[in-house]
């Protein structure tokens, strides 16, 4: 059972394969240490950079999930980090926990199969959960995203994958699940972003709500969807809820990629005034079964 900061921070970098990280109810105030990132440097709050296994993952979890620890950035801040950062591993479990402040909430550099379930972000100076430089196969699951964007709107996702073009990080984020999450309110530009180069990444059985919202860094979309053409992303069973938000003039942007888009329910407030689809050149669709609500002859959600 862990209890302090300082025990979380070395437990970590003493991490084992089936090792169980334990946290009390309580904080834990990070205290920034800078590590190595691809192309420089950043401060991170708690950081895990031991491999598990498939057999035997690593799991940090509180002890108790009615009342669940919270890992504490130090600031918001930009450029002040990351509050809780799993950077070259494999196969971590991340569960029932807070996380708050840091720049960047939760951040993946190069992690592979790894599970991020049941976990609340919130407070965040930047984005919450950033899965970056090659993380794929990774499992996102029941997470509570929401007022992210406090210190940099315009870099304020609720969950993005990859990178921007041109960044030293591999671009390559590929074959990520997001289920079952809720995001909103008051994120304050795109709740999801897939980028260039990321591909075959799945939203299914979310559910967004356009409460507060800010548009920021061409945020009128719920999901922007880029990624590599030669893999589209899907997008599923997803409720999204524009909540009288204007600043939210479509549900789901796809640019640069070909998206399977089926079976989504898209709450748009009035007839004309946002779409289901905004479809730039170099991107396509294929949606089928998604709802409409109110329906627009206009503008019909195939």
């Amino acid at each position: 059972m862990v209890s302090t900061a300082a025990d979380l921070q070395l437990a970590m970098k003493a991490a084992q394969p089936g090792d169980v990280i334990t946290l009390a109810p309580g904080t834990y105030a990070g205290t920034p240490m800078t590590v190595p990132i691809t192309g420089g440097s950043s401060p991170v709050n708690f950081q895990g950079v031991a491999m598990g296994t498939a057999q035997a993952p690593i799991t940090l979890t509180s002890a108790d999930p009615s009342n669940p620890a919270i890992l504490q950035g130090t600031d918001i801040a930009a450029g002040s980090g990351y509050t809780l950062h799993i950077a070259a591993s494999s196969y971590w479990h991340i569960q029932n926990l807070v996380v708050t402040k840091g720049s960047k909430g939760i951040m993946f550099d190069q992690v592979n199969n790894s599970y991020i379930c049941g976990v609340e972000v919130y407070g965040t100076g930047d984005e919450a959960i950033h899965l970056r430089d090659g993380s794929s196969n990774n499992v996102v699951e029941g997470v509570n995203v929401h007022d992210t964007g406090k210190a940099q709107p315009d870099y304020s996702e609720g969950f993005y994958t990859g990178s921007f073009t041109g960044t030293p990080y591999n671009t390559a984020s590929n074959d990520n699940i997001l289920k079952k999450s809720h995001f909103g309110p008051n994120i304050q530009s795109k709740y999801v972003n897939f980028q260039p180069g990321s591909a075959g990444n799945v939203v299914d059985g979310c559910d967004f709500d356009g409460t507060g919202a800010g548009g920021a860094n061409s945020g009128y979309s719920f999901l922007s969807i880029k990624g590599d053409p030669s893999k589209p992303s899907v997008i599923m069973n997803n409720t999204f809820n524009r909540a009288g938000n204007a600043v939210i003039t479509s549900a789901i942007a796809i640019s640069y990629n070909a998206a399977d888009i089926h079976d989504n329910t898209l709450n748009l407030d009035d007839t004309s005034s946002a779409k289901c689809f905004k479809i730039f050149s170099g991107g396509s669709a294929s949606p089928k079964n998604d709802k409409r609500n109110p329906t627009s002859a206009s503008d019909a959600c195939p």
